[in-house]
């Protein structure tokens, strides 16, 4: 599984923007919804799965003119739309 952040200038605010959709999309373990669809939360619930081991990720800037983009790749990756996260 891939979690991608666009403009995020270190690896500190990349983390930052995954966590958030948590806070925005209101996370509710018990129900594993966040605002109607489990979708809105995939990031957050990728960064918190309790099944990674392994955390590989890179970061290239001057993308499309300035902008900086962080990709994180997780293993195995959390099979968020069938189990809860912790």
């Amino acid at each position: 599984m891939e979690n991608m952040a666009f403009g995020a200038e270190t690896a500190e605010h990349a983390v930052s923007l995954w966590l958030r959709e948590a806070q925005v999309n209101h996370y509710d373990y018990a129900t594993h919804t966040c605002d109607g669809s489990i979708m809105n939360c995939g990031h957050y619930l990728q960064l918190v799965g309790r099944i990674t081991t392994r955390l590989g990720c890179g970061v290239k800037t001057g993308c499309g003119g300035s902008s900086t983009v962080w990709v994180c790749n997780y293993a195995p990756p959390y099979d968020w739309l069938s189990s809860r996260p912790y």
